[in-house]
C-alpha cells in the first residue's frame, strides 16, 4: 500500500466515522422529560391569555355600563363594577366559574 492509499483509506474511515456520529446523534438528544414542562407552560399560556380575553370584557361592560369604572371579581366569580362614584355593582351575568 502507498502513502496515497493510506490516506484515501484514512479519509473515507473518518468520513465513516463521522457520519455514523451524526447518525447516532438523535439518540444523545432525549428530551422526553421536557415534555410535560412544555405542555403546563403552554397550558399557563393558554390560561393567561383567556384571563386576558375575560378582563378586558369584564372591563368594557363596567365602562359602557358606569362610565369611569374599575372592576374586580369577588370570590364567587362574580363581576363586580366599582364606579367612580356610587356603589359596586354586582354583574351576575358576568360571572366565570374556576
Amino acid at each position: 500500500m502507498t502513502v496515497a492509499m493510506l490516506n484515501g483509506l484514512a479519509a473515507w474511515g473518518t468520513s465513516a466515522l463521522l457520519a455514523f456520529a451524526l447518525a447516532a446523534s438523535h439518540h444523545l438528544d432525549d428530551h422526553s422529560d421536557e415534555w410535560a414542562e412544555s405542555a403546563a407552560l403552554e397550558e399557563a399560556q393558554k390560561q393567561a391569555a383567556a384571563d386576558l380575553r375575560r378582563d378586558m370584557a369584564a372591563a368594557e361592560i363596567c365602562r359602557l355600563q358606569h362610565g369611569e369604572a374599575g372592576f374586580t371579581w369577588n370570590t364567587a366569580g362574580e363581576l363586580v363594577c366599582l364606579p367612580r362614584r356610587g356603589k359596586p355593582v354586582t354583574h351576575l351575568e358576568a360571572s366565570y366559574a374556576r
